[in-house]
């Protein structure tokens, strides 16, 4: 039989003679969630390991709910469902843009993506296109146990059991043209300071290249330590009533004030801002 329901089949064995969940999955080399997840379906569905019945139990429900049918195996719900390609155990989700003005949200999105397509030639040309973004909250776990080696046929068995160190975080780039993640910053924090001195490392990297940082609306992306960044890298001389002071005039003054300037196209280093409300999907 199919190696899956092979699987499933001796979890269920194994578990009738009285082992617990932890003996099992290290029998058959399994997380030992997987071996939680089977022995619960087997216990709330119909005695069968068919996938198509045990992943399917809702289907099922809301047929008979309905008064579709009185009565339905849950292995002909699996028929019908494979036949129109519908996965009712998956869904994804989405968001429905909330744009004031469309026309703007539609140039702006087409900016980025021109930018990434065009991104090869402008390497060419010693134009540097990355993609910048953060992660927060990464859990730093260590594994109490080495996982098992890979087989033929067999993923490695990373070990359930882990050690908690707290969470941390990263700011990061990605080259477009070459995908490399360039000059990564790992830590708990990510102030506006943070935020620039990954900028700064980026640059560094090629120095003498104009770079183009695409990225979102968060205020570090749009921060007085970033403004006062670019002005040293290009040499700036700016007039102090130009300037101005964060919170009460000129260049500094607030984030609307302060995006044009690290908008300029005239700048060796230059950011361009996705659409506040930029689509996006996930699945489960």
């Amino acid at each position: 039989m199919p190696q899956h329901l092979a699987q499933r089949a001796t979890i269920i064995l194994l578990a009738a003679d009285g082992q617990t969940n932890a003996d099992i999955a290290r029998t058959i080399k399994v997380n030992r969630n997987t071996v939680k997840e089977w022995r619960k379906r087997w216990a709330a569905s119909a005695p069968t390991l068919d996938k198509t019945e045990a992943d399917q139990p809702r289907a099922l429900r809301v047929a008979i709910q309905r008064e579709i049918v009185e009565s339905i195996s849950a292995r002909q719900v699996g028929r019908y469902l494979a036949a129109a390609d519908l996965k009712p155990h998956l869904s994804r989700y989405w968001l429905n843009p909330d744009v004031d003005d469309p026309k703007e949200f539609e140039a702006n999105a087409r900016r980025v993506c021109d930018l990434y397509a065009e991104a090869p030639q402008l390497a060419e040309a010693g134009v540097e296109v990355h993609c910048t973004d953060e992660m927060t909250g990464i859990k730093a776990h260590e594994q109490t146990h080495p996982p098992l080696p890979m087989e033929p046929g067999k993923p490695e068995g990373p070990e359930f059991e882990y050690k908690r160190h707290g969470t941390s975080g990263m700011i990061a780039s990605r080259n477009i043209v070459t995908g490399q993640i360039e000059a990564p910053l790992i830590q708990p924090m990510r102030t506006e300071g943070d935020f620039a001195q990954h900028i700064r490392n980026v640059v560094a990297l090629q120095p003498a290249d104009k770079q183009i940082f695409v990225l979102d609306n968060l205020n570090t992306h749009q921060s007085e330590t970033l403004v006062r960044f670019v002005i040293e890298h290009e040499g700036l001389k700016i007039p102090d009533a130009v300037l101005g002071e964060k919170g009460k005039s000129g260049i500094l003054k607030n984030q609307a004030s302060r995006k044009p300037f690290l908008k300029d196209v005239g700048h060796r280093v230059q950011f361009l801002y996705t659409p506040k409300d930029l689509f996006v999907a996930r699945s489960n």
